[in-house]
């Protein structure tokens, strides 16, 4: 099934159309081959190795080593998706950040905060995000990464704190303190390099959860005292939600990322709890549902399961008739596993009556040149069967 890679990319595309992240993303080929995703269009930003950037009228002066970062082990590997694909709350003001494998999440007050940059570690074994808030021109970075040691969370902040002390700014007003679980640090930065006066106030957070390592960082340039109140707005937001557990979105997520990394394994187990969790309370759009049943019959016919993709693509039409990538994934498997060409002659026409219905953006397939029909390819039938659908 050669089509994989463009399901991938549609399955990307459409994480952000749920109701509760709104916007577009693009994608861009690093020059390592790995893909990122942006909100920008024209955003290079996240094929930055630093993590000093531009926000518009200022420019973040610090941004200080997350605890995480700083090694090869730790290489941020993509696709990263942007908007909120897995984070999923009672109020869209408020995000849910999590992790496969892990009974909790991070929950933390989104609103007015526009995405920057959003990664995951290898393996989604951690997750990176950077926003700003237009309204108030804070910025915001958090970080989620595999504890490397152990440490408690003040043993965390002060791990951070000698990478933060090499970076070249004369830092003021320097803070240690603990509120609940959270270690804490800030300062001033009042001058750097080519600024004068920036009064940039920084933030930091620390807490270790498991064998995981949470941290964020918030800063703001030309801060006044009476800005004090966004930083404690958004710190007394912040919680632990143990006992988590995942939506079908969450799960969707989970699996589109190793789909995307081609770990068919794991994409086959995150995609089915989703369905399953869809067959008991649907929950995600259309489109969405689409392209989950779509990259799970993929999965399972790319690791050679071609039963399993059968049987997806039957549930899938008996619930969704009317779209044509269904009944053209399904003649794939009747070609491919039960050399039955006549069905699969069937499907590809019952596919080509629904072509209208195609998700928009989707290419339409060309059999003659898909791997599922390689033995029919000098077929009389098939020749002219895949005629009629191209045209």
């Amino acid at each position: 099934m050669v089509r994989w890679i463009l399901v991938l990319i549609l399955s990307l595309a459409f994480l952000d159309s749920n109701e509760e992240a709104c916007g577009q993303y693009y994608k861009s080929i690093n020059k390592d081959g790995s893909i990122s995703f942006s909100d920008n269009p024209t955003s290079s930003v996240l094929k930055k190795e630093s993590d000093i950037k531009a926000t518009g009228p200022q420019k973040e002066l610090e941004k200080g080593p997350s605890p995480g970062s700083g090694t090869t082990s730790d290489k941020e590997s993509t696709p990263a998706v942007l908007r909120k694909p897995a984070e999923e709350s009672s109020s869209r003001d408020l995000m849910k950040l999590s992790l496969p494998g892990k009974n909790w999440a991070l929950e933390f007050n989104f609103r007015d905060f526009q995405f920057d940059e959003t990664k995951s570690l290898p393996d989604l074994k951690g997750r990176k995000i950077m926003a700003t808030n237009k309204r108030t021109d804070v910025i915001l970075s958090v970080y989620l990464s595999p504890a490397r040691q152990s440490l408690t969370h003040k043993e965390l902040r002060e791990y951070a704190w000698e990478g933060l002390k090499k970076l070249p700014f004369k830092k003021e007003d320097i803070k240690r303190y603990e509120m609940g679980q959270w270690a804490f640090l800030e300062y001033i930065i009042k001058e750097a390099k080519d600024f004068k006066g920036p009064d940039q106030k920084n933030v930091f957070a620390y807490l270790v959860k498991g064998d995981t390592w949470i941290d964020y960082h918030l800063s703001k340039v030309s801060y006044t005292p009476s800005d004090e109140v966004l930083f404690k707005d958004f710190v007394a937001s912040v919680k632990i939600l143990d006992n988590f557990i995942p939506s079908s979105l969450d799960n969707f997520f989970y699996a589109t990322f190793y789909y995307s990394n081609r770990n068919y394994e794991k994409a086959i187990v995150y995609y089915q709890r989703a369905l399953e969790q869809e067959r008991q309370t649907p929950r995600l759009q259309k489109k969405l549902w689409r392209v989950l049943i779509d990259n799970l019959g993929m999965a399972y016919g790319i690791s050679g399961d071609l039963q399993n993709a059968k049987q997806t693509f039957e549930y899938a039409i008996s619930k969704d008739p009317a779209y044509p990538m269904f009944y053209y994934n399904l003649a794939c498997a009747y070609a491919a596993e039960l050399n039955d060409l006549d069905q699969a002659i069937l499907n590809l026409g019952a596919a080509a009556r629904y072509k209208s219905n195609m998700i928009p953006g989707e290419g339409w397939p060309n059999p003659s040149k898909d791997s599922s029909f390689q033995r029919s390819l000098n077929d009389k039938k098939f020749v002219e069967a895949a005629k009629r659908f191209s045209q």
